[in-house]
């Protein structure tokens, strides 16, 4: 009785296996990519979907729900999407499709890169401002290269534009999420010269 328990078992088992290898099974290498702000967004299939079958590859169709932004989708001959350039920061659906199976994963863009400050020399030379009102000091065109909106400060706590004398400080370019450069700078403040 145990040998005829132990053969069924294994004739079933033999045909769950001999039937379901008939069904491709779709699924994903990982259920989310990620991406920096400014780089081209390539999809490539075998990095995306979990198979070593050429056919399946060739046949599944890459697609994401960019909304409304203005982007320029790169398309294969199957209408599968490979390449997606000027992607804003954000967490988009993409679907991989293949026959009637859909499996939805996120695309995500971040920005993880920090400002750098553009001409910004070591020393920073300004008159003495004799009234308080920090006017030459606020022209100064400070600037920082992004991809995101940045902010330029300059630390002025031990900084006095109404006195002659070398104050250290530190510049920070700031981007809108969170990255920052800071450099050490030193302000000389410079007697007024005559005005010509």
């Amino acid at each position: 009785m145990r040998k005829i328990k132990i053969i069924t078992v294994g004739i079933l088992s033999l045909l769950m296996v001999a039937c379901g290898s008939g069904e491709d099974e779709l699924s994903l290498k990982q259920e989310e990519l990620r991406f920096e702000l400014g780089s081209e967004v390539n999809l490539v299939k075998e990095d995306i979907v979990d198979t070593d079958d050429n056919d399946v590859l060739e046949d599944v169709v890459l697609s994401v729900d960019t909304g409304d932004e203005e982007v320029t989708e790169i398309k294969d001959n199957m209408g599968s999407v490979v390449s997606i350039l000027n992607l804003p920061v954000g967490e988009y659906n993409a679907y991989v499709e293949y026959e009637d199976k859909k499996i939805e994963y996120k695309l995500i863009v971040e920005d993880t890169t920090a400002p750098e400050f553009v001409d910004l020399d070591d020393e920073i030379e300004v008159q003495v401002d004799a009234d308080g009102s920090n006017g030459e000091f606020q022209e100064l065109d400070l600037n920082a290269y992004d991809l995101s909106e940045v902010v330029v400060t300059v630390a002025m706590d031990n900084v006095d534009l109404t006195k002659v004398g070398r104050y250290e400080t530190v510049a920070t370019a700031k981007d809108e999420y969170g990255n920052k450069t800071e450099k050490e700078i030193t302000i000389v403040v410079q007697e007024r010269t005559a005005e010509e």
